[in-house]
Order: C-alpha cells, then sequence, then structure tokens
C-alpha cells in the first residue's frame, strides 16, 4: 500500500495540481519534490548545559527552504513564440529572462533545473534567454497523450479495480450461466413448440375424415383450446422478436402459422356445430339412411338457415381472420407446401366469398327458397349436340318443387313426357323451326335469345301440358356431368356393362337413348338410371364445397340460366349482371344466335371462326363486315368410332345401325343463324348471300340466314353493315353463345 501512495504523488504538477483553467497560472510549493530534511532543536544555555543537551524542543526545524514555482497548463497559441523555428537546431526559443515571472528566493542556488522533461513537463529555466516581451510560467504542463491518460487513470483506481475485479467476475459468471440456460431454454421451447405445432397439424389435417358431428364437434373444441395455449406459449417470442422495432422473419412465420390454425380449429368447431344441428333436424326427419331426397323433402331448411345464421357469421369472421393470417406468409420454404398451401388459401378465399354472398343476401335466398309460399324450379337438362337459342336442346327435365328449402317435389321426366300431354293444342312453329316439326312444342320453345322470353313460352306450354305454373327455370348443359366426371372418373354401368366417362357419355348416352335402350316409361330411362348412380357417388364424396363452386362458375361464366316470372327475382338476377349483358351493352357488339333445325347430333363436330372488322365512319357510325366460316370435322376415324360403340352396346341390326348413325352424324349441319347487333344497324353488302335484316325486337337488330355444312367440307358466309353505338366506339365486344365450343373470334380493321 505505501508503493502505491507513492505512486500516487509522483506528479503533483500534473495530476494534481494542475490548472482547471487554461491559461490561468497557479503557484505551486515545490519543496515537498526534495528530501525532506528534519532536525530536532535543543536550546543552549550556559548555566545548565549538561541537561539541556538532552531536552527535546516539541518543534522540528525544517532545514529545507521554501521553493515557489509557478506553473500554467499548455496551450498551443500561448507557447507558439518559443517553438523552434522552421530552421533552428534549437529546440526552444530562450526566455526573456528580466520579464519571466518567478518567485523563486534562489532559482540558481538552491532549486536546480530538472534533469529531465519527466511526465510531460517543460522547465523553462532549462531554456536559453531570448529578448521578448512576454512573461512565462517557470513550468508547462504538457497535453497527456491517450496511452498515457489511460496510465494515469489506471493509477488513480488500481485500488478500485483491483477490489472490483472479483465482484465483476463473479456478476460475469453469473451472467454466462443465465445466458446459457436462457440458450437452452429457448432450444428446448423451440423444439417443443415445433413438436406441438406438427402435432397437431396432423390432428387438424385428420378431422377432414371424421363423418359424425359430434366427433368432429369435439376433436375441435380440443385443437383449439391446444392452440390458444400455443398462441399464450408463443407470446414472449412474439413480442420480443415479431414487434413494430424489430421482426425476426421465423419468429413471424411461426406465429402466423399457430395463429392461423387457431383460427381453422375454431372454424372447424363452428363448422362441427352446424353439422350437429344439422343432423338433429335430419333425426327428427325420421328419414331411412340414403333416401336422401326423402331426407331432405323433410327438413325444413330455411328455418334452420335462420337459427344458424350466428354461427355463418361467427364462421365468416374466422374466415377472415384466417385468410389475414394466411396473406402474411410469404414462403413455407418448400414448393410442394408453397402450392398446398396457395390452394388453400385460394379454397379459404372462395368459402369466405361464398359466405359473404350468403350473409348479404340473406332476404333473397330466402325468398328462392320459398320461406313464404311453395316454389316450382324447372330445370332443364340440355345437350351439347343440338344447339338452341337459349343453350341446347333439353331432353330431360326435372321439376323441384320448394317450401322453406323442403323438398316437396322431385321429379324427372322426358321432355317428350309433357309435349305428349299437351294434345289437342296445337301451335304453328317460328322461322325455321317448320322444317324439323309441324307444330311448336315444349322442347322447342327456348328460341328466343333473351332467355326469360323463352321461359315464358315454357311456362306457357307447361300450363297447357300440366296445368301448373312455372316459378324460375333453370337451364343446365351437360358439360356440367362431363366435369363431374373428369373429377370423378366413371360411373360404371351394369345395364351395359362398361364405365361411362367424360369422353364417351354424350356419344353412349345418346346412342343408348335414340335407341331406346331398356325402354319402360321412356327412351331416357337409362339416361334416368345414369343420373341415379351419379347423385349417389356424389354424396358419398361430399365434396361439396366444390360442387358449389362448379355450379357458381358456370352461373358466372353465363353456361347457366336462370330467369323467373317473379318480377322481385328477376330484378335481383338482372342486377348481379351475370345474364345477357349484351342487352345493355353500349358499345359495338355482336351476339351471333344458332339454331340447330340438323335432326342430328352433327353440332359435336362443328368448328366455327367469326371475323369483324369494323371502321369509323362519321357522327358515331361504325361500318362493320361479318364472316363465318362453318367446318364439319366429322371424318373416317368418328365414324369408325361411332361403329366400335355399337358393337360395344351390341347393337346389332343393320337397319338399326343405319338409322343411329344418321342421327350421330347424318350427311349435313344446318342452322337457323341470327345475327344480334345494337338496335337500328342498316345491313350493307351481303355478297350474293341470301341475307335478311330484322327490326321486329324493340331492343335489337339481327341478320338472319340460313347454313348448310355438308360432311367434311367448309362453309363461309359474309355481309356488312353498318351501327351506331352509344359509345361510339368501333371496338367490337362479342358474346358467345353459351356452351358454344371450338370456336374463334377476330377483329380487325
Amino acid at each position: 500500500m505505501k508503493k502505491l501512495k507513492n505512486m500516487e504523488n509522483l506528479d503533483k504538477i500534473n495530476d494534481i495540481l494542475q490548472p482547471k483553467e487554461w491559461n490561468k497560472d497557479i503557484i505551486v510549493d515545490v519543496a515537498q519534490f526534495f528530501p525532506q530534511v528534519m532536525l530536532n532543536a535543543i536550546r543552549l544555555n550556559q548555566s545548565n548545559l549538561f541537561s539541556d543537551l538532552y531536552q527535546e524542543l516539541e518543534k522540528k526545524i525544517d532545514l529545507r527552504r521554501r521553493k515557489i514555482l509557478k506553473v500554467r497548463k499548455f496551450t498551443k497559441d500561448d507557447f507558439k513564440d518559443i517553438i523552434k523555428r522552421r530552421r533552428s537546431q534549437s529546440p526552444f526559443w530562450a526566455i526573456l529572462y528580466r520579464k519571466k515571472q518567478r518567485t523563486l528566493q534562489d532559482p540558481i542556488g538552491i532549486i536546480q533545473p530538472l534533469p529531465k522533461s519527466i511526465r510531460n513537463t517543460l522547465d523553462v529555466r532549462t531554456l536559453e534567454i531570448s529578448q521578448n516581451l512576454k512573461t512565462y510560467p517557470d513550468i508547462y504542463i504538457l497535453p497527456l497523450l491517450p496511452n498515457q491518460k489511460i496510465k494515469k487513470l489506471y493509477k488513480k483506481n488500481i485500488i478500485t479495480i483491483r477490489l472490483s475485479a472479483w465482484k465483476w467476475t463473479k456478476i460475469w459468471s453469473l451472467a454466462a450461466v443465465v445466458f446459457l440456460a436462457l440458450g437452452l431454454f429457448a432450444l428446448w421451447y423451440k423444439n417443443y413448440i415445433q413438436a406441438e405445432v406438427t402435432k397437431w397439424y396432423q390432428w387438424i389435417y385428420a378431422l377432414k375424415w371424421i363423418k359424425d358431428a359430434d366427433s368432429l364437434k369435439n376433436s375441435a373444441k380440443d385443437l383449439r383450446t391446444k392452440f390458444r395455449i400455443l398462441q399464450l406459449m408463443f407470446w414472449p417470442i412474439n413480442m420480443l422478436w415479431n414487434n413494430f422495432i424489430y421482426t425476426n422473419e421465423s419468429v413471424k412465420l411461426a406465429s402466423n402459422i399457430i395463429d392461423w390454425w387457431a383460427e381453422i380449429s375454431n372454424i372447424a368447431l363452428i363448422g362441427g356445430s352446424i353439422w350437429k344441428d344439422f343432423n338433429t333436424e335430419k333425426e327428427a326427419s325420421k328419414t331411412p339412411k340414403g333416401e336422401w331426397i326423402k331426407w331432405i323433402s323433410n327438413v325444413k331448411i330455411t328455418e334452420f338457415f335462420k337459427q344458424e345464421f350466428n354461427n355463418l357469421e361467427n364462421l365468416d369472421k374466422s374466415l377472415k381472420k384466417t385468410i389475414t393470417y394466411f396473406s402474411q406468409v410469404e414462403t413455407l420454404w418448400n414448393p410442394a407446401l408453397d402450392n398446398k398451401f396457395q390452394s388453400t388459401l385460394e379454397s379459404l378465399i372462395k368459402s369466405d366469398k361464398y359466405i359473404d354472398f350468403v350473409l348479404k343476401n340473406k332476404d333473397m335466398l330466402l325468398k328462392l327458397a320459398w320461406d313464404a309460399k311453395p316454389m316450382r324450379y324447372f330445370i332443364l337438362n340440355q345437350n351439347k349436340d343440338e344447339i338452341r337459342a337459349n343453350w341446347w336442346f333439353p331432353g330431360s327435365v326435372i321439376t323441384l318443387e320448394v317450401y322453406k328449402w323442403t323438398i316437396l317435389k322431385y321429379d324427372k321426366k322426358d321432355i317428350y313426357y309433357y309435349d305428349w300431354h299437351l294434345s289437342p293444342y296445337r301451335e304453328t312453329p317460328p322461322e325455321w323451326l317448320n322444317i324439323i316439326s309441324p307444330n311448336h312444342w315444349l322442347r322447342d320453345a327456348n328460341y328466343s335469345p333473351v332467355f326469360l322470353d323463352s321461359v315464358k313460352k315454357i311456362n306457357f306450354f307447361y300450363e297447357k301440358a300440366w296445368g301448373s305454373t312455372l316459378d324460375t327455370v333453370i337451364a343446365i348443359n351437360q358439360w356440367l356431368i362431363e366435369e363431374l366426371l373428369k373429377k370423378y372418373w366413371s360411373v360404371h354401368m351394369d345395364e351395359i356393362g362398361t364405365d361411362i366417362t367424360a369422353d364417351n357419355f354424350s356419344l353412349i348416352m345418346s346412342t343408348l337413348v335414340e335407341n331406346k335402350f331398356q325402354k319402360v316409361d321412356s327412351p331416357k330411362d337409362i339416361l334416368f338410371k345414369f343420373t341415379d348412380k351419379l347423385e349417389k357417388k356424389l354424396i358419398e364424396k361430399r365434396d361439396f364445397m366444390w360442387y358449389i363452386d362448379m355450379f357458381l362458375n358456370n352461373i358466372l361464366a353465363w353456361e347457366i340460366a336462370l330467369a323467373s316470372r317473379d318480377t322481385e327475382i328477376q330484378k335481383y338476377f338482372d342486377s348481379l349482371w351475370i345474364f345477357e349483358n349484351w342487352k345493355t351493352d353500349t358499345w359495338n357488339w355482336i351476339y351471333p344466335v344458332f339454331t340447330s333445325i340438323s335432326w342430328n347430333k352433327s353440332d359435336r363436330y362443328m368448328k366455327r371462326d367469326f371475323t369483324l372488322r369494323t371502321a369509323n365512319k362519321w357522327n358515331c357510325e361504325i361500318s362493320n363486315s361479318f364472316a363465318l366460316t362453318s367446318k364439319n370435322t366429322y371424318d373416317a376415324n368418328t365414324q369408325n368410332s361411332i361403329r366400335q360403340v355399337f358393337d360395344e352396346l351390341k347393337i346389332t341390326d343393320t337397319e338399326e345401325r343405319d338409322r343411329l348413325i344418321a342421327i350421330q352424324w347424318a350427311a349435313e349441319n344446318r342452322q337457323f343463324v341470327r345475327v344480334l347487333t345494337p338496335k337500328w344497324s342498316i345491313l350493307g353488302n351481303t355478297y350474293w348471300n341470301n341475307i335478311n335484316a330484322d327490326d321486329s325486337n324493340p331492343n335489337y337488330t339481327f341478320f338472319k340466314f340460313y347454313a348448310k355444312t355438308d360432311v367434311w367440307q367448309v362453309w363461309t358466309i359474309k355481309f356488312d353493315y353498318t351501327t351506331k353505338p352509344k359509345s361510339c366506339q368501333d371496338k367490337a365486344i362479342f358474346y358467345k353463345q353459351p356452351w358454344l365450343s371450338d370456336y374463334t373470334f377476330n377483329q380487325g380493321q
């Protein structure tokens, strides 16, 4: 400790007594820097000399003389005039002797200059004398270098540093232990949450295979609880590494995954609750298992819908939350998982749109389900081989009577069944239909390009044949059946010993119907057997969301027609802007409408190319040149495939085979064509073709002609016309006749 104390007193000029302000002098007694010489003093007395020699005085005498120096802190500006000249070999200028302010009593004799400038001091007494008007202190304190400052600080605080070293060692050791423990805990925590998420995800995936409502509801409830716990456990990590200041992408991904699975478990819980309530209604109906038509006939679905409205709202909220969590996940770092993730997200978005639609259109849906009074639907099942103005030829129909969405009647009939009951009523058919029949029948009632007009005519014939009134008519096409067959491969028909697929459905079924295969009540009996098996298969698959999706997509694409005689419902259909938008189009639109008068199935082999060239004239008039090219693609390979089907179906009678071949392909395709355009269009050059303009409809003008395309042949027609659309633009808008396939449209100038 004594050594340390001496070290602290080494250089008091620099370490202790340096001026606090620049350019201010202080007086330093430097005697303490010299060896101390202390003597005991005695008083000499001649009378008692002997005793006085041993008498010590209380005061000791310091033989050192007082030594005073003036000290100042070094500054560049103050000292620059004594810095060496550029070429001077002497390090300093001499200091003026007479003006130098020293208070030393004996500066030369008693106090000798320091032997060396120690520890950043400069003794000006060692410098040579120079003439200068300035006065200087005796000693300047020079600035410390960085390493000297560190040493100085160390010397000052060495005791504190040594005393606290052990304390800091203990603190850092404890901190290291804590961090190590936290690291190990974080590793365990991560693995635990990862294992829990993986385990419960497998449970979520297994929910789709649960076929019992109670089991689904209970499992979903357990899952929701588990994920709520995981959310709580993950909250500290989420707060630290997923906030507005700092975001870790892995933590953000994990947080979103946990949150969206928690919401999916909640969705499953709500769905299970709805399903359970639905099963309660089913049990109350006391309907034998498997008879779905009878079962649904006893369930008042509109009442059930009203009861479950709150559940649907909660389901919609959970779906929106889930979609939000999904949308915040950019990638799962695995292409296969990313594809599956994207597919799931699209399904969730579609489901949310459907539920939104149901919630927003609740009142109209209840009206469509005839919540207040019964409603009768008439569903036209049309084939794709005989085109009509409103879709295609309706081979069979379904009568569906609904009250509170309870099915009161579900009846499948051949379209001819109603025509047979029209007798003795007779009506002259409209233009060109007289070629195929001397009378106008219900089967040809979809003649008008406007579906609502056709519906009114269909209802007229239905009333004549059946004595009842239709409310709403739906027109679907066999393309829907083929879409279902593409997804579920096939339906096996024991009656013919083969599978019906999307590729062979049209040819085989039309052949069986025309052959009146196993006819009992109607040639369509075999078709009804097929639809019964298809319905059963669809119910077993339980892919209801896909069914709804497919049905709605076809409605949005205007491939399924809806029209109602109820004014309010029809107004609602029109507000959707889905059907027949050409009626309100202000552009230079065109809508070709074909009506087959071939008496055969040749439309399945037709390829059509449409071309429209437009040019502005003046005063908003548009010059149009229209061309249609029809090609009958029937060839020898097609004929051989038809005959092969006859062989598979064991149709061996020569006359019957010839009759069926004539129906399946015949020798020509014949069409009555109406090209609809904006009202007041004017027919121009017809290029010697038999084309007529018709302004009988108040909403549009159409140009009509007869088209005949022989087998393996190409038929072309061309004509010019002038339009005056409200938009005054020559851009053409082409409207495709529903279910028209294998066509192209080209616009030119």
